[in-house]
């Protein structure tokens, strides 16, 4: 075997430690990314909405089937404007409730829990832009 000179063995340490420092990259990257699933949203893909509500009192449930185009498309476009961060362990807020299960024309579902921790699909992701999308996702809330 060719004995490697000192430049080629520091080139060859130099592309280990490289590849090393762009995997850890791409592992935070997946870690902390936000993600895109809200943004992504689009309201002539989706057949109805779902909500259920609890206000942190007895006997206050309420749900409602949204099926007006123009309320899907409201809602789509509000959820298009909210913003997440990353994965946090879990809803972290107490009190009133709102879940929001949006059924799609191919079959599938979405369920989306509003809240300064966000629950899409079973996963917390946490609120970045609250002051300028709670107000709204409180009022559309009220409505049913």
């Amino acid at each position: 075997m060719k004995k490697l000179n000192m430049s080629s063995k520091l080139k060859v340490k130099l592309l280990i430690a490289a590849g090393i420092c762009a995997v850890l990259l791409l592992l935070l990257y997946f870690a902390f990314r936000p993600t895109k699933q809200l943004e992504n949203l689009k309201a002539d893909e989706i057949e109805r909405i779902h909500y259920s509500g609890w206000l942190g009192i007895p006997d206050s449930d309420t749900s409602a089937d949204l099926t007006d185009k123009d309320k899907i498309r409201e809602f789509v476009d509000l959820m298009n404007r909210v913003q997440l961060g990353r994965r946090v362990s879990g809803q972290l807020s107490a009190g009133a409730d709102s879940a929001y299960i949006l059924y799609y024309k191919n079959g599938d579902n979405m369920e989306i829990k509003p809240g300064h921790e966000f629950k899409v699909d079973g996963k917390y992701y946490k609120l970045l832009n609250e002051e300028e999308v709670w107000d709204d996702i409180v009022e559309f809330n009220s409505r049913y």
